[in-house]
């Protein structure tokens, strides 16, 4: 019953995951909207997703400061929440690979043991080391990967040193998003910091 419990904690903990990640850059381009004004000639301002709407009044900085607050509470706050949920298993996750089933050779070279030359074959308490530790490594193996498979969402996707990588992929979608309407919209400084953003994040 724990185990199954576990593994239902486990499956509810992806299905959020998955669904945060899914509705993150449209609810993050919701929450900078407030801020995406634009003024006319007749020296009006007004919101860029709803031209009824003035920015000028109580009402709209009241809103402005809403979205603000929801501005550290989802499009910050999920790709924090990912940060921290990932760097708590960083020493696992980076030692994924370290952990994988090595085949017999492999693990005779840890043990310092070798086959008899006369007879290719092992003595029967090198035999039972060699049995003992593929059934360690196995374990180990298990272990590790049932530790972090509420996250392998995140990390799956990537070789074990770069399992950070979807945090900084929705790093990269934010400023590109949201944090990029701060920048003089239509302007060629806030085209060339997008321009830049995403030649950066292909280059590495």
């Amino acid at each position: 019953i724990r185990a199954r419990r576990r593994e239902q904690r486990s499956f509810a903990y992806t299905l959020f995951l998955f669904y945060t990640y899914m509705i993150f850059p449209n609810v993050s381009r919701l929450t900078f909207e407030p801020f995406q004004c634009q003024r006319f000639d007749n020296n009006m301002y007004r919101l860029r997703s709803d031209y009824s709407i003035s920015c000028k009044t109580n009402k709209h900085h009241h809103y402005e400061i809403y979205a603000l607050v929801m501005i550290f509470i989802y499009p910050v706050g999920i790709p924090l929440a990912y940060f921290l949920a990932l760097l708590q298993y960083r020493d696992t996750l980076m030692h994924l690979d370290d952990l994988r089933l090595a085949d017999d050779t492999s693990l005779m070279n840890e043990l310092n043991i070798a086959p008899d030359p006369s007879t290719n074959a092992l003595s029967a308490h090198d035999a039972e080391l060699l049995a003992k530790a593929k059934e360690h490594r196995t374990f180990e193996r298990r272990a590790a990967i049932h530790s972090v498979s509420h996250l392998r969402f995140l990390y799956g996707a990537y070789q074990p040193q770069y399992y950070m990588t979807e945090v900084f992929e929705c790093i990269r979608k934010l400023c590109l998003t949201g944090f990029i309407v701060f920048f003089y919209e239509g302007t060629i400084l806030q085209l060339t910091l997008g321009t830049s953003v995403a030649l950066v994040s292909v280059v590495s």
